[in-house]
């Protein structure tokens, strides 16, 4: 319907906002000079410019044009301060994205850690995880575990990270941290075991919870369940409180919103499934990846046992224990150190890091 509407006679906010969607239609559609049309009509400094802005650089990039050649534009877009909040935090996370897509890890971290949320924010977990990654791939393996060690924050426990259980994993096989490499490779196994198996014995990807969580947390598939509860809402309002309506027009409305619950349905149904074989493929790339790192360990542990039979394997143990883990406040809200842990994890492969 918006697709369509004329916006001449609506007030200019209202107007602004339906150019901006149906911009976005015929962007995601191909038809970029008709986008082009309805966006060159926003408001100049408006927050539905900035998001056409933001819309198509993304899809830009989707298209497969090349990081150095959008990396100044998305540069440029995060750091407007005309353009909204939340504009130049998706900016700027796609500047560290497309920097570590490149390769240039260095930039990377300085952009990830240049990363504005919103004050009170709870944390982004993708965002340390990406964070962790990179400080990885630069041999920062202690830092790395340290925002692993953020990513076990309560209010991430429901987070859907299955990499990072694997980068803990592999942290630790790198220093020679072997038991605590096999124990966290396991973990992720037994967290998900239930999933895992139902994935395998191919069942309804829909009555998996923790696939379900991780699909409508956020992108296409949250805001189509989004749109399908609004539309649901309205319609038991108007069998609840449409008699008032007077018939004719309770019956045109009742079939208004019948077709439209319809739709919403459908749509959620295809964004839905896309979404959760995405979620179930990334679960079990990262078991296999876990399963390959438990294996890696076998091979280190009998080489070790093979280079000195009489030596007994070392006892299992954490390499971090709840004795090595400290707390400071000084008053502040508290998750604002969350990024600044610090730990020292011993390199256990001949000398200390």
């Amino acid at each position: 319907m918006l697709g369509t509407l004329d916006v001449a006679s609506l007030p200019v906010n209202t107007a602004s906002k339906v150019r901006l969607t149906q911009g976005l239609l015929d962007l995601r559609a191909g038809r970029d000079g008709w986008a082009k049309a309805q966006f060159g009509q926003l408001p100049s400094g408006s927050a539905e410019q900035a998001w056409a802005r933001h819309a198509v650089l993304v899809t830009r990039v989707k298209r497969g044009e090349s990081a150095v050649k959008l990396l100044p534009a998305f540069h440029e877009l995060a750091q407007d301060t005309g353009a909204p909040a939340p504009v130049r935090l998706e900016a700027q996370l796609a500047v560290a994205r497309l920097q570590y897509e490149s390769r240039d890890f260095d930039q990377a971290l300085e952009s990830y850690r240049a990363v504005k949320l919103p004050q009170l924010d709870p944390g982004r977990p993708a965002l340390y995880l990406e964070e962790a990654w990179t400080r990885y791939r630069l041999g920062q393996h202690q830092q790395a575990m340290a925002v692993l060690v953020t990513l076990d924050a309560p209010s991430f426990e429901d987070a859907f990270l299955p990499d990072k259980y694997l980068l803990r994993a592999q942290i630790y096989l790198d220093k020679c941290h072997y038991l605590p490499a096999r124990r966290a490779a396991r973990q992720l196994l037994r967290r998900f075991a239930g999933t895992l198996d139902a994935i395998e014995r191919r069942a309804p990807l829909a009555e998996q919870a923790v696939l379900l969580s991780a699909a409508l947390a956020r992108g296409p598939a949250q805001k189509a369940q989004a749109l399908y509860d609004r539309v649901q809402r309205e319609r038991d309002l108007l069998a609840r409180d449409g008699d008032g309506l007077g018939r004719a027009l309770y019956d045109h409305l009742k079939a208004v919103y019948g077709t439209a619950f319809a739709e919403a349905s459908r749509v959620r149904e295809v964004k839905l499934t896309k979404v959760l074989e995405g979620e179930a493929n990334r679960l079990l790339d990262a078991a296999e990846q876990v399963r390959l790192v438990e294996y890696e360990v076998g091979l280190k542990l009998n080489a070790r046992i093979g280079a000195h039979p009489d030596e007994l394997v070392p006892e299992s143990q954490e390499a971090l224990g709840p004795e090595d883990v400290r707390y400071r406040f000084s008053g502040e809200y508290w998750n604002d150190e969350l990024r600044d842990i610090r730990i020292d994890l011993e390199d256990r492969c001949g000398g200390k890091t």
